[in-house]
């Protein structure tokens, strides 16, 4: 039978990893947000209309994570 202690340090483990995999996830959204966005800004000036519209959406999306 598991120990109270056992169970609270293989939780402690599981938060761990979860906090850590999201750390993850946040810094590589993060470089995909900013390169988007200065994606966004440069079509923009060209007046290209779908491949900003995509751009956008990638930004938007991106944020909703």
């Amino acid at each position: 039978m598991e120990s109270l202690k056992q169970r609270n340090d293989k939780g402690s483990k599981d938060i761990g990893f979860g906090d850590a995999t999201v750390h993850e996830l946040k810094t590589l959204l993060t470089a995909i947000i900013v390169s988007a966005e200065l994606l966004a800004e440069e079509l923009q000036s060209d007046h290209k209309d779908l491949p900003l519209r995509l751009t956008q959406n990638i930004v938007r999306n991106a944020h909703s994570l």
